[in-house]
C-alpha cells in the first residue's frame, strides 16, 4: 500500500508552519504528526465569512501521477483535515461547537465550502485510477462506529472495542484497519507481548479476510524499535504461513 497526498505548508518559525487554508501549526516534541491550531482563520461565521483557497491542479495531479505510477502496489490518496477537523482548525473548536448549536445555518457554510473544495480535488484524482480514498477526519467518538457509506473503518482501537464483537457483527459489511494501540500497549510492552497480541488482532480480525493490519495511530518516538520490528515480523509470519 502507498499513499499520495498534496499539501503546501510554509515555515512561517522553526516549530510552526501554515497550510494553504491559512491555518497555522504548532509542533511539539511528542512525535505528533500534525500539531495543534494556534490561530483562528474563521472569526466569524456566516454567509461569505470565509473563502476556502484557489486550487491548484497542477500541484494535485502530479501528486495523483506519483501515486498512480506505482501499480505495483495497493494505491491510496489520502485526504487528511477532510471536514470537521478542517472546520475546527479555522474557526476553532469552542467557536465551530456553539456554532453548530447556536446557528447551524451559519456554520453549515464552511462546511459546505470545505466539501466543495475537496470534491474539485477528487475530480483531478479519480481519473488517474487509484485503488481507494482514505479520508482523515474526525466522523464519530470514541464509542460510536455509524453507516456512512465506507468500506473501511480506520482506527480500531482495542482499547475501546471487543475486537470478536466488532468482527460478528460488521466483518461482513467493513474492512478493519488498526487493532494495535498506539496510546496505552505499544510504548508499554515488551516485544513478547507485542507478538501475543498482533497475533490474536490478526487471528480476530483477519478471519476470513477483511483487515489491515496497522497500528492504530502514526509510530510516535516513545515506541522501542524492538517493538516495532516484533510487529513485522509477527506480520511477516502469518503472511508466510498464509501462503502455505
Amino acid at each position: 500500500m502507498m499513499y499520495g497526498r498534496f499539501k503546501c505548508n510554509a515555515w512561517i518559525a522553526s516549530d510552526t508552519y501554515e497550510d494553504m487554508f491559512g491555518a497555522r501549526c504548532k509542533v511539539g516534541t511528542d512525535g505528533g504528526d500534525i500539531g495543534a491550531p494556534c490561530n483562528r482563520v474563521i472569526t466569524e461565521l456566516g454567509a461569505g465569512a470565509y473563502q476556502v483557497p484557489d486550487l491548484d491542479p497542477g500541484l494535485i495531479d502530479a501528486a495523483a501521477r506519483e501515486v498512480a505510477a506505482d501499480s505495483s502496489r495497493f494505491r491510496m490518496f489520502r485526504l487528511t483535515y477532510a471536514l470537521f477537523e478542517r472546520a475546527w482548525s479555522l474557526a476553532g473548536m469552542e467557536a465551530l461547537l456553539a456554532g453548530m448549536l447556536a446557528d447551524p445555518a451559519a456554520t453549515a457554510e464552511p462546511f459546505g465550502r470545505i466539501t466543495e473544495f475537496n470534491l474539485r480535488v477528487l475530480d483531478v484524482v479519480l481519473p488517474h485510477g487509484v485503488e481507494g480514498v482514505y479520508v482523515g477526519d474526525d466522523w464519530g467518538t470514541q464509542h460510536g462506529l455509524i453507516e456512512i457509506g465506507m468500506d473501511a473503518y480506520s482506527t480500531v482501537q482495542p482499547e475501546i472495542y471487543d475486537l470478536s464483537k466488532l468482527k460478528r457483527d460488521y466483518g461482513k459489511h467493513l474492512i478493519f484497519w488498526g487493532g494495535i494501540s498506539t496510546q496505552q500497549f505499544l510504548p508499554f510492552a515488551t516485544p513478547a507481548q507485542v507478538t501475543e497480541r498482533c497475533s490474536q488482532a490478526i487471528r480476530l480480525l483477519g478471519n476470513g479476510g477483511g483487515y489491515i493490519f496497522a497500528p492504530t495511530h502514526a509510530v510516535t518516538p516513545d515506541i522501542p524499535v524492538e517493538n516495532v520490528q516484533a510487529m513485522l515480523e509477527c506480520v511477516r509470519v502469518a503472511t508466510w504461513r498464509g501462503k502455505r
